[in-house]
């Protein structure tokens, strides 16, 4: 009789498991059903079909439209296009590869719900992993998002994904396990490029933990599978830049004039308050001249912004400090229809009385508390790092250096709320990886 209750206690965590990922599919495939997006191509997502369509049509990675023979460009990361083109091949250009991308975007959508729950396992126990792994599944963010044709739900699901098994791998101590997390970081930097230092930071800091002598690390790298975890991401990003560099005529549209682009609109903290009072008003075009005298270089940016520093340091000082981090996280989307839509709905679930509606307001009503709980558990981690307490290695490190990486990464460039979606499951994770630690701590005898 023991053993039976025993066989049952532990099948609960399963059950509960697939109860998440039922309640997530039925979110999703119902959101899918009854919503309607304004013109769902516009904007990025009109970009990323162009690219796709010259992929498929004529074998050139161009947003070039109206030309027989589009200018081959780096502007945006080939990886989601190249699934475009994929579902343009299979399933045509009369809807069905929107359908392809849309179904995708639901499959991903529910398949983070076992990945974070297994995630969260490394760091939580398993009431704590089913908290973040229901988060995950009736975020409304990652919910909408999905319903829009942009890079947002794929790079959430495959950076997480090489992020679990990339844990994973560590804890067996697998070397040819590190093969596979270098194949999804690697396909996460081609649909965006924002992740490229991530996993050299992740090798520095297990080795690091493991205080390898410095001298040592080219023979343990290669010994303990970090080495070709590297590898193999950089067959990647390398293969990329050598395209780049055979194939662009002079002149063409690169990743660099994207990242000027986001570097001169973050620096501008009334920017999104201009943007929404008029999208296309004075303030708007001012930024957009300023991006022009750029003309894509980091000298450009700086002649433009360092003027605007040295007037207001500590307005600025205040911008990139507490307002950035702060707006990245943020509930609302500013660069599009606002709250949880990227793109204009013409109907959706969410603004209809019941379940939707209902979730809505309460994931709202706790985001605020679980961000100020990530924001003051990153320089927490780094104290008990310096303390001795918690390992550079360990999993609980790697996570919070991971959102660190990229709330760093966006709070210097553009802190857009939209862009934190795809890491709602570091966030959830981490929110409650902090309230456990306070909740021990307040718990722990004098």
């Amino acid at each position: 009789m023991l053993s039976s209750l025993s066989s049952s206690a532990r099948s609960i965590p399963f059950i509960v498991l697939i109860l998440l990922t039922i309640l997530a599919a039925g979110f999703r495939v119902h959101y899918f059903r009854e919503t309607a997006v304004k013109s769902l191509l516009r904007a990025d997502a009109r970009q990323y079909a162009i690219y796709g369509y010259n992929l498929y049509t004529k074998g050139t990675f161009s947003k070039e439209t109206d030309t027989r023979q589009p200018k081959p460009d780096s502007y945006r990361a080939p990886g989601f296009p190249f699934l475009v083109a994929a579902g343009m091949k299979f399933f045509g250009l009369e809807g069905g590869f929107l359908r392809f991308i849309l179904i995708l975007h639901i499959v991903l959508g529910v398949l983070l719900v076992p990945l974070i729950y297994w995630a969260a396992r490394f760091v939580l126990g398993k009431f704590l992993s089913a908290g973040s792994a229901f988060l995950v599944a009736i975020s409304p963010h990652l919910i909408t998002i999905g319903g829009n044709f942009l890079t947002e739900t794929s790079f959430a699901f495959i950076h997480f994904a090489g992020l679990a098994l990339f844990l994973a791998a560590l804890r067996k101590k697998n070397r040819v396990l590190l093969i596979i997390p270098g194949l999804f970081f690697g396909y996460a930097y081609l649909i965006n490029p924002v992740i490229l230092f991530l996993p050299f930071i992740l090798v520095f800091a297990v080795m690091v933990g493991e205080k390898i002598p410095f001298r040592e690390w080219g023979k343990t790298l290669a010994k303990n599978g970090l080495a070709g975890f590297l590898v193999v991401f950089c067959l990647f990003a390398v293969g990329w830049g050598l395209r780049n560099q055979v194939s662009l005529p002079e002149n063409a549209l690169t990743s660099t004039d994207r990242v000027i682009n986001n570097l001169v609109i973050g620096s501008h903290y009334d920017f999104f308050d201009n943007y929404r009072k008029d999208p296309r008003g004075l303030e708007y075009m001012a930024v957009q001249k300023e991006i022009g005298q750029a003309r894509g270089t980091f000298r450009g940016f700086f002649r433009g912004f360092l003027p605007r520093l040295a007037d207001e340091p500590i307005r600025y000082a205040a911008w990139y400090l507490i307002e950035k981090p702060l707006l990245f996280f943020g509930w609302g989307i500013q660069f599009g229809a606002g709250d949880i839509y990227v793109y204009p709905v013409a109907d959706s679930p969410y603004q209809k009385p019941g379940l939707f509606r209902s979730s809505r307001a309460v994931m709202k009503l706790i985001h605020g508390p679980l961000v100020l709980l990530l924001l003051g558990g990153i320089p927490a981690s780094l104290v008990l790092w310096l303390k001795g307490r918690m390992g550079p290695g360990s999993p609980e490190a790697l996570l919070f250096l991971t959102m660190f990486y990229f709330t760093l990464i966006h709070v210097v460039l553009q802190a857009e709320p939209r862009l934190s979606v795809p890491f709602r499951p570091e966030f959830y994770i981490l929110s409650l990886l902090t309230i456990r630690t306070l909740v021990t701590r307040i718990r722990k005898p004098a």
